[in-house]
């Protein structure tokens, strides 16, 4: 069955991987979660690798996706739905980044996607991008025509079948919403050993990183 496409447009951490478990339940063919040279592409002015993935697929969450939505509702215009997916306080998100990456590799970071290696003590900038990407997203759709193709939600504020079902037009599944990579402290204590000594010293000095540009 041919389904209009369906992007992801919210940050990471803001229930991406909810998204996708919902949208596949649901019947749509959703993109690998190898997106890391995607985004390399995306960020180097790139777009050819991204058409070429919705060509293959019909749903797409997660970056690089939140990064080119303008590009994207341009191409494929109101025919394609649009989720920006938020959470219930920016400060609720902050941690949720931070929590992910004490669980992060020693050699993984978020530089490709917020400019910093970590996130640690950079509350001020991941908030100012956070809250800045969310009103880009709904001052375009808003003063492009676009009110119908996008929706907002928010797991932790209660949103689940219905808002979601009601706005792709399907019957709601007879199972319960798939809250997808919940908060575990117990996971990666190899991991989250090695962040704590990088959270205690990253997160006491100033980076000299240039922070990326603003959507």
């Amino acid at each position: 069955m041919q389904h209009p496409k369906v992007f992801g447009i919210g940050l990471s951490k803001t229930g991406t991987s909810s998204l996708q478990g919902a949208l596949e339940v649901l019947g749509y063919r959703v993109s690998g979660p190898n997106r890391r040279p995607l985004l390399k592409q995306v960020r180097a002015g790139d777009l050819s690798g991204v058409f070429a993935q919705t060509a293959r697929d019909d749903a797409f969450c997660d970056f690089p996706y939140p990064l080119i939505f303008r590009e994207l509702h341009r191409h494929f215009g109101n025919n394609a739905k649009f989720v920006l997916t938020t959470r219930r306080t920016p400060d609720v998100w902050y941690n949720s980044v931070c929590e992910h990456a004490r669980t992060s590799q020693l050699f993984g970071g978020q530089r490709l996607t917020y400019g910093f290696y970590r996130p640690f003590g950079r509350r001020e900038q991941y908030i100012d991008f956070y809250e800045k990407h969310n009103e880009a997203v709904r001052s375009h759709f808003r003063d492009n025509g676009g009110d119908d193709a996008l929706i907002e939600l928010c797991w932790d504020g209660g949103e689940g079948w219905d808002a979601l079902c009601e706005f792709l037009g399907k019957p709601i599944p007879d199972q319960p919403f798939p809250h997808r990579n919940k908060r575990d402290k117990r996971r990666h204590p190899g991991r989250r050993a090695v962040n704590r000594v990088v959270e205690a010293v990253y997160g006491s000095i100033l980076s000299k990183t240039a922070v990326v540009e603003r959507p």
